[in-house]
């Protein structure tokens, strides 16, 4: 059963993750995507989600201000990873959402 969502449980995760990374916690927080920093804070994400009830949005609140489509990514793809599957869909859905933008653009609706 999970337990409840707190900051402070969050900020535990995120400490013993950057640790493990051998990152400081502000680089964490950091709009860096420096390779590191980038698979903490996706593995803390991904902890935080399977350990408690945390929404993404407020993972992201968390870690320096970050959109909540940015950890919601980051969950499913480590999730996808570790079950051995690769995460297309949602690049497939980017990439298709793009090409309309541009025709919309290009027709001038934009």
């Amino acid at each position: 059963m999970k337990t409840r969502a707190s900051r402070a449980r969050f900020e535990t995760i995120k400490r013993d993750t950057c640790a493990e990374f051998r990152i400081d916690v502000a680089l964490f927080d950091s709009p860096s995507r420096v390779s590191t920093a980038c698979a903490a804070r996706r593995l803390a994400w991904w902890r935080a989600r399977r350990a408690h009830e945390v929404s993404h949005a407020q993972l992201g609140a968390w870690s320096g201000g970050r959109d909540s489509s940015t950890v919601w990514h980051s969950v499913e793809s480590l999730e996808h990873w570790l079950q051995g599957k690769e995460f297309k869909h949602g690049v497939r859905k980017r990439a298709a959402s793009l090409v309309r933008w541009r025709a919309k653009k290009a027709r001038g609706d934009i």
